[in-house]
């Protein structure tokens, strides 16, 4: 329930009113309804705050003297906050840097931010992004769409968005981009919050980056299903932990390590009372030559770009928009499946059946049509997800529609958010195929539209081919059997 009251109070813009507003409402007795709206009110406040911090960074920034020869440097304010705020070196030159963007270049982005109506995470999205356009008018095109879309995304969600209009307006940006990126790939070691481990950080090329990912994962997966470890002993690790292990014996070539002896009676139990975990004693891999098929990747690709007609960008289903000249060198080594969509929207067409495990076919037709899991805020790619039935299977609606296997009753759901429509109260309707609506347990309504299955087809729209796209596959088996990701 959301009190017109409360709504009201919550309308109002970030500053003192507001925050009044917040501390009060803290001691009422609000509906869980309500208490969303509270803390997406706070939201607004803190993006005040930053906003406000970092608009005396700039202030500081442009008061401090700065050597004659280093009139640009971001040193002698970033040494000031480094010591100020207990600051990282690097954190605070990252932070004087961002500042100084939004104080100079960036005022749609800084007085959203004021505003709440973006919060932090979303500036430096956009600083990221425009830090080598030069032209002024295409830098406030992006400004001013990432304020319209900001409120309603995720900062990957966010990030698609800006960088597909970049590539549209500046042919060129994203191979320079992509370019300058590679050259500053780079694998580091760093504290991790995790007792007893350090995270290993790894910048790589957009698709090696998702070839790796859908590996370590698909292993993983495997693990899982066949019950045992390499040693035939029963599978107790976690998806999480396989991925891990299977990095690790990826590198190494050897296992992660052998199970720990069991407790002397001098030392007793675990302090959990049980005994620890058995340890990690292997991972079973495939032969050397089967392991590009668990990395394919797939990349959808308008059919006048490969022709050189069109630079419209490629699309990585999940991870984001590639560039069209790299698309077209990609092309030399390929596996295509033609796929027909809805040229206004670029969505896929329906296909349906009367069984409840969805066929190959259908599955191959939903992931691509979603793209990722269709949960409003999730960007797992649908490779990695179940297809899950949204109404379930022979169950007849309130609309007295039947649950069928078919395009326009099924779509990509990752383990998470499956068990979020299955066990957590949210409720999912899909009115159309592809355009799917989420009721939260509270009563709040997220709609999603159609994703298309390539990124800045609105706006292109290419008549003349019938929308026909083609799919490549990166990757392929060693047998060259046709394969989906």
């Amino acid at each position: 329930m959301l009190r017109p009251s409360v709504v009201e109070a919550l309308a109002l813009p970030p500053g003192p009113e507001l925050l009044t507003t917040l501390t009060t409402l803290a001691a009422e007795d609000l509906s869980a309804r309500e208490r969303t709206e509270v803390v997406v009110a706070w939201r607004s406040m803190t993006a005040l705050c930053e906003a406000g911090r970092l608009d005396a960074i700039a202030a500081l920034d442009r008061s401090i003297p700065h050597p004659v020869d280093r009139a640009a440097s971001l040193r002698p304010a970033a040494e000031q906050i480094s010591t100020a705020l207990a600051l990282a070196p690097t954190t605070a030159s990252r932070t004087v840097s961002l500042a100084r963007r939004l104080d100079r270049d960036l005022p749609t982005v800084a007085d959203a931010l004021a505003d709440g109506l973006l919060d932090l995470a979303h500036a430096r999205l956009v600083a990221a992004i425009t830090r080598d356009i030069t032209d002024p008018a295409t830098t406030a095109t992006l400004e001013t769409l990432a304020v319209r879309h900001a409120p309603s995304s995720t900062v990957a969600t966010l990030r698609r968005i800006l960088e597909t209009e970049a590539q549209r307006l500046l042919p060129g940006w994203a191979a320079r981009r992509a370019a300058r990126g590679r050259a500053e790939r780079s694998v580091v070691l760093s504290p991790s919050p995790v007792p007893g481990c350090r995270r290993i950080i790894a910048d790589l090329p957009a698709l090696e980056a998702a070839a790796v990912w859908l590996g370590l994962n698909r292993l993983a997966s495997s693990a899982l299903a066949g019950g045992v470890d390499a040693d035939g002993h029963p599978e107790t690790r976690t998806h999480a932990q396989l991925r891990a292990d299977v990095l690790t014996v990826l590198l190494t070539g050897t296992d992660v390590g052998a199970p720990p002896a069991p407790p002397t009676a001098q030392e007793g139990p675990s302090p959990t009372g049980t005994n620890p975990a058995p340890g990690v004693r292997g991972v079973a891999l495939p032969p050397r030559e089967r392991f590009t098929a668990l990395a394919e990747v797939q990349v959808v690709v308008a059919a006048d770009t490969l022709l050189g007609q069109s630079d419209l960008p490629a699309h990585v289903p999940g991870i984001g928009p590639l560039d069209a000249g790299e698309a077209r060198t990609l092309a030399t080594d390929a596996r295509w499946r033609r796929l027909l969509v809805d040229p206004p929207s670029g969505t896929l067409l329906d296909r349906g059946t009367t069984v409840y495990r969805p066929p190959g076919r259908l599955r191959q037709h939903v992931l691509a049509r979603d793209g990722t899991c269709v949960f409003p805020t999730c960007s797992e790619p649908a490779t990695l997800t179940q297809v899950d039935h949204t109404l379930n299977f022979a169950e007849i609606g309130a609309d007295g529609q039947v649950g069928t296997t078919s395009a326009h009753n099924t779509g990509a759901l990752c383990p998470r958010h499956h068990d979020a429509k299955t066990d957590l109260g949210w409720q999912l309707a899909q009115p159309t195929p592809g355009r799917f609506t989420w009721t939260s347990p509270t009563g709040t309504v997220h709609r999603c539209a159609p994703t298309p299955v390539l990124t800045g087809w609105a706006q292109h729209r290419p008549d003349r081919h019938g929308g026909a796209l083609a799919e490549r596959d990166v990757t392929r088996d060693s047998e060259g059997a046709d394969r989906v990701a």
